[in-house]
């Protein structure tokens, strides 16, 4: 499958913050959505087939794990990555969080390619550069 075929969709309550992986993985030749929360996620999972999930989590929202539990029922075959500027340089065990993987925040770039790529391995042909 090629990379235009595969929806990521990016959850962030930040404009700004969505802007950093929308802008890196449409780089990549993803076609990609964003949502503000993940209510607004669900319904647009609901009107679209969505591969991957980069979603915010943050101590401001406890709800973020049951949110993610929720949203993975409706939708089982659905990747999570769970990124929060909360985690420092140490992120949890994304099975802790209901997610296939963490990030820290910011972002680095190679550490989203990779995250993405090897949930998603499966259904691409690789990226230059990511092993």
């Amino acid at each position: 499958m090629n990379r235009s075929q595969v929806t990521i969709l990016v959850i962030d309550e930040s404009v700004m913050v969505r802007r950093v992986p929308e802008t890196l993985l449409e780089r990549d030749g993803f076609s990609v959505l964003s949502a503000h929360s993940v209510p607004t996620a669900v319904q647009t999972m609901k009107a679209a087939t969505i591969d991957l999930v980069l979603m915010d989590v943050s101590p401001s929202h406890r709800s973020a794990i049951v949110q993610t539990t929720e949203m993975r029922r409706e939708f089982p075959d659905i990747k999570v990555i769970a990124m929060s500027g909360f985690f420092g340089g140490n992120p949890p065990s994304p099975s802790r969080l209901r997610a296939h993987a963490c990030l820290s925040k910011p972002i680095r770039p190679e550490a989203l390619r990779y995250s993405v790529h090897s949930l998603l391995a499966e259904h691409l042909t690789p990226l230059p550069g990511v092993h």
